[in-house]
C-alpha cells in the first residue's frame, strides 16, 4: 500500500500547480494527466468507489437484460416482446430493489443465462452447438453465478433452473439419448 502511494505521488509530481493553473485558467481537460495514470494502470484513483460500484451494478443488470433477450430469442419470441421482457426484468422491484446489494445484482444478472442455456441443452435448435458443448456452456454460466457471490440468490436460482429443465424435460421432450446425458449432468 506505501508503495502504490509512493508511486502515484511520484507521477502526480510531474504535474505542478502551474499545470492545473493552466489547465483551470483555459478550460481544458487534463489529458496529459489522465493519460499518465493510464498508462501506469492507475486510471481507477479518479473514480470514486461508490460510483465505480454504480457501475458495475449497472452492467450487471444490463448483462442480464441482455439475458433475458438472448433466452426470450430462442424461444421465438418477437422483437417487442423481447424489449418489453427486458425493460420488465431490468426494472423489477427483486432487481432495483437490492440494487445496492452488488452480489445479489451480480447473481441475479445470470439467471436469464442460466434458463437460456437450460433451454439450450433439453430442446436444441437446428444448427446448435454439439450437446457436450452445449452442457459446458450450461457449467460456465453456473459456475459464474456461484462466483457471483450471493449463495441465496444462486440456490434459488439453481432450484428454479432444476424445475424449468424439468418442465421443459416432460413437456418439450428431447431425442431420447440426451435424457440420461442430461440426467447425469445434473447430478
Amino acid at each position: 500500500q506505501e508503495r502504490l502511494r509512493g508511486e502515484v505521488r511520484e507521477l502526480c509530481a510531474r504535474f505542478p500547480d502551474s499545470y492545473w493553473r493552466e489547465r483551470d485558467r483555459a478550460r481544458e481537460y487534463p489529458d496529459a494527466f489522465v493519460d499518465a495514470l493510464t498508462e501506469a494502470g492507475y486510471l481507477a484513483v479518479l473514480i470514486p468507489t461508490e460510483y465505480a460500484m454504480g457501475w458495475i451494478g449497472l452492467a450487471h443488470v444490463i448483462w442480464g437484460g441482455i439475458g433475458v433477450r438472448a433466452y426470450l430469442r430462442r424461444l421465438e419470441i418477437g422483437t417487442f416482446g423481447q424489449g418489453v421482457a427486458m425493460l420488465a426484468f431490468c426494472l423489477s422491484g427483486s432487481v432495483i430493489g437490492r440494487f445496492g446489494f452488488l452480489s445479489i445484482t451480480s447473481a441475479v444478472a445470470w439467471l436469464p443465462w442460466l434458463l437460456w442455456a437450460i433451454d439450450g441443452v433439453v430442446s436444441p435448435q437446428r444448427g446448435s452447438l454439439p450437446l457436450r458443448r452445449r452442457l459446458v456452456l450450461l457449467t460456465l454460466i453456473t459456475a459464474m453465478q456461484l462466483l457471483a457471490g450471493h449463495a441465496q440468490t444462486t440456490a434459488y436460482s439453481l432450484a428454479l433452473a432444476a424445475l424449468y429443465g424439468f418442465w421443459r424435460l416432460v413437456i418439450f421432450p428431447a431425442r431420447r439419448w440426451e435424457r440420461p446425458l442430461l440426467a447425469y449432468g445434473a447430478a
